[in-house]
């Protein structure tokens, strides 16, 4: 199978040719197909490395790998997302230091849980759930004789108003 027929796809044994035209765009794709690295097989090379680098002085490799860091697209792409394309957090109650310029504004918070048991660790150290006055969930699907105990999980900060009948 080629490698452009296996994108999208998963396999538990993938081997790979490593040849002189083998693109790494392509290598990607065709190494991320494998589910777990002792399914992964390289073949079709002596080394990874080309001949020129091979011929190659480890001070000269270094200087090699800087000279290609700076002037990786990928890298140069990744750096500039980091510094200059930063995204304006329309959620302030969400930014760390929400105490220090805390205003009187009132912060609810409303989740679909689906099961409060499963999710309670994250509800417990979300700061988002940290920083809310009131949280709504709904559908928690909790059994009567566990509510109790699974909602004394928010009462260091919450008290527990109402739970909706069921089962």
């Amino acid at each position: 199978m080629t490698i452009h027929k296996s994108q999208g796809q998963s396999y538990t044994c993938v081997a790979v040719f490593i040849g002189d035209s083998l693109k790494r765009s392509l290598l990607y794709v065709a190494l991320s197909r494998a589910t777990k690295l002792s399914g992964l097989f390289l073949y079709g090379s002596l080394s990874i490395e080309s001949a020129r680098v091979q011929r190659l002085s480890k001070e000269q490799r270094q200087k090699e790998l800087q000279l290609f860091e700076q002037n990786d697209p990928v890298r140069i792409e990744m750096n500039r997302l980091r510094s200059d394309a930063n995204m304006k957090n329309n959620y302030s109650f969400l930014d760390f230091g929400f105490e220090a310029n805390r205003t009187s504004d009132l912060t609810i918070m409303f989740q679909n849980i689906q099961s409060f048991n499963s999710n309670k660790e994250n509800v417990k150290y979300d700061f988002g759930y940290k920083q809310a006055d009131i949280i709504f969930l709904s559908e928690c699907h909790n059994r009567k004789n566990f509510r109790q105990n699974e909602a004394k999980l928010l009462f260091d900060n919450y008290h527990l108003v109402y739970y909706s009948s069921g089962s």
